[in-house]
């Protein structure tokens, strides 16, 4: 039997004002699973009830069945840095 779909997103908050941010979303389709992974690092700042993130690094990776080539396939397709998000092969 597949996984289920669904989704998750975790946040840890250091005393020393960074943060790590992970995230999960999976969608099965019958016997076929695709997963999609974030792991964002950065600063944060908290003044009164408001809390801002500010991302410094990251990447985002997926890994997904089926197509043209089958089998499993994992690619990393996204960093995050300083200037932005980037694209990778």
């Amino acid at each position: 039997m597949a996984p289920p779909s669904g989704n998750n997103m975790t946040y840890k908050f250091m005393p020393d004002g960074t943060f790590q941010q992970y995230g999960l979303m999976q969608f099965t389709y019958a016997t076929c699973v695709n997963s999609y992974f974030m792991n964002i690092t950065g600063t944060y700042t908290l003044r009164g009830d408001e809390l801002t993130t500010t991302p410094v690094d990251g990447t985002f990776d997926s890994r997904t069945c089926g197509g043209s080539q089958g089998g499993n396939r994992r690619r990393r397709w996204c960093r995050y840095t300083r200037s932005g998000y980037r694209e990778m092969n």
